[in-house]
This record gives C-alpha cells, sequence and structure tokens, in this order.
C-alpha cells in the first residue's frame, strides 16, 4: 500500500512542478482594467480589418496560400504525455 501510495506521490508532485503557472494563485485585476480592455476590444475590429483588408490588396497571392502538413506539439502537450505515459508504466 505504502508503495503504490508512494508512486502517486511522485506521479502528483511531477505534475504539478510540470505546471508552475497553474499551481499559483491567481491574480486578479481591478475592474477599471477590465473595462478599459473590454472598451478597447470594440474600437479595435474596424481598425483591424481596414488593416487586414490594405494588407490582402498589396499581397493578391496569399489566397491560394495552403499550409503544409505539419503537426505542431507543444511543451505543454509533451509534458501531460510523458505523465500520463509515467502513470501507465509505474501501476
Amino acid at each position: 500500500m505504502a508503495s503504490i501510495f508512494r508512486r502517486i506521490v511522485v506521479a502528483a508532485l511531477l505534475a504539478a512542478w510540470s505546471f508552475p503557472a497553474m499551481a499559483a494563485a491567481p491574480e486578479t485585476q481591478p475592474a477599471p482594467l477590465v473595462e478599459a480592455t473590454h472598451s478597447a476590444r470594440t474600437v479595435a475590429p474596424s481598425t483591424e480589418a481596414a488593416r487586414y483588408a490594405a494588407r490582402e490588396e498589396q499581397a493578391p497571392a496569399n489566397q491560394n496560400f495552403q499550409g503544409g502538413a505539419y503537426i505542431y506539439i507543444g511543451g505543454g502537450v509533451l509534458a501531460v504525455a510523458l505523465i500520463v505515459l509515467l502513470i501507465l508504466v509505474i501501476l
């Protein structure tokens, strides 16, 4: 029983150390900052749309762009896969 508990503790510690931002307490933002961000977002789409339209007019060849067949796997996905693999191997 102690062996299984020890393995679970090691797996939990590995998971906590792999994601330190998730273990930290969340920082709260004051309400005025959130309201200012919200009002800035409502104005931004019209200017962003105009910028994107201007960029599309400058480069018409980009309409034929086809993305590659590559799959990007980030570090977080690899860490989770490693933890799951370790848990399956240990148990």
